[in-house]
C-alpha cells in the first residue's frame, strides 16, 4: 500500500470513560507537534483541558455527523460500543475506522492505548489492511424509518412483558411463528456478540451470511439459522402487556406496547475496519473469547 502522509484523522470518543481524555490528549499533542491534519468531534473537544484545546484551530472542531465527510480515517476512543456507535454516522461517506480499546473486551476496537502513536504512523506509511464488514439496514414498516447496524438488530420484550409472539418471514416464505423473549438478526461481525450469548454460531467476518437467533424460545424446535446475505427478513412482533423494543447495536430504534413490524436486510455499504499488519481474526478469537481453550492443557 502506498504511503499516505497526507491523511486527515478524525478523533471520536466516549466522554463517559475516564481514560478517554488523557489518551485523546496524547494523540492531539502528537498531531499538533507533527503537523498532521486532524479534527475532533465537538462533544469530545468540550471536555479536553484548556492547554490542549487552545492549540486546536476552530475549523478542526466538528459535530460527529460531519466528521466522516472531512476525515480520511476515523479513530475511536472507548471500546467496542464506542466503535459501533461511531459507525452509525457513516451514511454518505465511509472512511475506515481504527478502534482504540479503553474498555474490557476490545474485540472490534483492538488497539491498546499504548500503541496509538505507532498505529497512526503505520497507517500513514501504508502498513495496514482494510476489512470490509457487512452492515444491516432495518426499516420500520409503519413509518418507513431506516437504521443501520454493524453487529445486530434485536427485537425483544421490555419491562413487564412476558414472552412476545414472533412471526418471521424470509423473503416471501414463512420461516416460523413462535413465542420467545426476542430474536437477533446478526451480521458475521455480530455473531460473536449477543447472538453468541444465546447459542448462535461464530461466523467468520467475510462469510456472506446473516444469522437469525431466537432469545429464550418457548419450544425446543426453534434453533439459530444461517441464511444468505441476499435475504430480506420480515419480523412481526406483538405483546399483550409491556413493550416490544427494536434495537440496533444496542441502541433503541423503536418501541410499541402492541405490535412492531420491521424488515432487515444487507445494506448497500460496508464498514471498513483498519487492521494493522500482524493482526489476525483467529488470534483475536482465541485471546479475547478464549475460543478453543482446553483447561486440561493447564498445569495441575
Amino acid at each position: 500500500m502506498t504511503t499516505a502522509t497526507h491523511l486527515r484523522f478524525g478523533i471520536l470518543g466516549n466522554p463517559s470513560k475516564p481514560k478517554v481524555v488523557p489518551n485523546v490528549c496524547i494523540l492531539v499533542r502528537y498531531f499538533l507537534e507533527k503537523g498532521i491534519p486532524f479534527i475532533v468531534e465537538k462533544e469530545l473537544f468540550d471536555i479536553l483541558p484548556d492547554d490542549d484545546c487552545d492549540h486546536i484551530p476552530p475549523e478542526s472542531i466538528m459535530p460527529r455527523e460531519a466528521m466522516p465527510e472531512h476525515s480520511d480515517v476515523l479513530v475511536t476512543f472507548g471500546g467496542d460500543g464506542t466503535l459501533l456507535t461511531a459507525t452509525h454516522v457513516l451514511k454518505t461517506h465511509f472512511p475506515p475506522v481504527l478502534g482504540v480499546n479503553l474498555g474490557k473486551l476490545g474485540f472490534l476496537a483492538d488497539v491498546s492505548p499504548s500503541d496509538v502513536i505507532e498505529s497512526v504512523e503505520m497507517i500513514r506509511s501504508g502498513n495496514y489492511t482494510v476489512e470490509q464488514r457487512m452492515v444491516l439496514v432495518g426499516r420500520t414498516i409503519s413509518s418507513g424509518e431506516e437504521f443501520t447496524a454493524l453487529n445486530d438488530v434485536v427485537v425483544a420484550k421490555s419491562g413487564t412483558a412476558r414472552v412476545i409472539k414472533l412471526t418471521v418471514n424470509l423473503d416471501d416464505h414463512l420461516l416460523a411463528s413462535f413465542h420467545a423473549d426476542g430474536i437477533i438478526i446478526a451480521t458475521p461481525t455480530g455473531s460473536t456478540a449477543y447472538s453468541l450469548a444465546v447459542g448462535g454460531p461464530i461466523v467468520v467476518p467475510h462469510t456472506e451470511a446473516i444469522t437469525i437467533s431466537p432469545i429464550g424460545a418457548h419450544t425446543l424446535t426453534i434453533r439459530p439459522i444461517v441464511v444468505p446475505n441476499s435475504s430480506i427478513i420480515h419480523i412481526q412482533a406483538s405483546t399483550p402487556e409491556g413493550y416490544v423494543l427494536v434495537t440496533a447495536d444496542g441502541q433503541i430504534r423503536d418501541s410499541s406496547d402492541e405490535m412492531i413490524e420491521i424488515s432487515v436486510q444487507k445494506a448497500s455499504h460496508t464498514v471498513k475496519l483498519i487492521k494493522l499488519m500482524g493482526s489476525n481474526y483467529f488470534d483475536t478469537l482465541r485471546t479475547k473469547l478464549m475460543w478453543g481453550k482446553d483447561n486440561r492443557d493447564l498445569p495441575q
